[in-house]
């Protein structure tokens, strides 16, 4: 959701309304507007970076020469009541005496119904030294953003502010050369966290640190839930009798131990194979296999009487 927003064209109010209803009676309704701060905000990886930018102008018909200036801002991202460091090189070589300024300038655009309103209004500006024809300077700017500046908005469709620090050269007769920086206003609270706390949860890769996520972090490695026991050491292979297993095994909560098994690296003896018949003997019969037994009165035997 957008912040909080008051305009010559348009605003952005949240309210808080609280209502009673009781039967044969009217009802009570009572309302409180709040200041809303919308989290929404770049990546603050941005904040320190430098921008740069050049420009170069042939003067027109009152003057002969070129002017080149290049232009640094040390940073992308502000709050208010910070300051803004700003150093602009300028090549003068032409005959005409020039000045540079700087400004911060706030763009306000409305858009509703396919139209568009849009307010550009300066906030701040300051002014450097003079530059003598044919020389060359360095000027040094340190811009104080406003205290009671609005923040940027940057995501609602039908309102946008927008910052931009404007450097340019005031020459005389002429177009003046200028650098944009675009800038990013944000609360002092957003600006204070790591960039990790501001972009939500899920960051890009390891690099920014603790998760801002709903789900428990992975367990550390060791034994316990979640992890992999650690890898068992490795036996000895010269081991010539016995199961092979010098490790003492861990007490069980039961009261009796675990069993163990030999180790694979046991060597056993392997089966032999049953003797094969030669080729030139015979097959046993069955009177040999099952001789007849001695006791004439067996079951296949007929019982006399005498």
């Amino acid at each position: 959701m957008p912040s909080s927003f008051k305009g010559l064209h348009g605003k952005i109010v949240y309210m808080i309304e609280v209502k009673m209803s009781r039967s044969w009676r009217l009802p009570s309704i009572e309302q409180n507007e709040i200041k809303f701060v919308s989290r929404s905000v770049p990546r603050l990886d941005q904040m320190v970076s430098t921008q740069f930018g050049s420009v170069n102008k042939e003067m027109g018909m009152f003057s002969k020469g070129e002017v080149q200036m290049s232009a640094s801002a040390n940073r992308k991202v502000c709050s208010p009541g910070d300051t803004l460091s700003i150093v602009a090189n300028v090549k003068n070589m032409s005959s005409k005496t020039m000045r540079a300024k700087f400004s911060l300038q706030q763009k306000t655009v409305y858009r509703a119904s396919g139209s568009t309103n849009s307010g550009d209004i300066s906030l701040c500006k300051l002014l450097g030294d003079t530059i003598a024809p044919n020389s060359e300077v360095n000027v040094t700017c340190q811009l104080e953003i406003p205290a009671d500046v609005i923040y940027s908005l940057q995501n609602c469709d039908i309102v946008s502010v927008d910052y931009y620090v404007k450097v340019y050269l005031d020459i005389s007769f002429s177009f003046d050369p200028e650098v944009v920086f675009p800038l990013i206003i944000i609360p002092s609270s957003l600006a204070k966290l790591q960039p990790v706390e501001a972009m939500g949860p899920n960051p890009a890769g390891p690099f920014w640190g603790a998760s801002n996520s709903d789900f428990p972090p992975p367990a550390p490695a060791g034994l316990g839930a979640y992890a992999y026991p650690p890898p068992v050491p490795t036996q000895p292979a010269n081991i010539s009798s016995g199961y092979n297993n010098p490790w003492p095994q861990p007490a069980t909560q039961y009261g009796f131990s675990i069993p163990t098994f030999p180790s694979s690296s046991v060597q056993h003896p392997a089966p032999t194979a049953p003797p094969q018949f030669q080729q030139e003997a015979e097959p046993p019969s069955y009177m040999d296999l099952f001789p007849p037994s001695q006791d004439t009165q067996g079951w296949g035997g007929t019982n006399q009487k005498s």
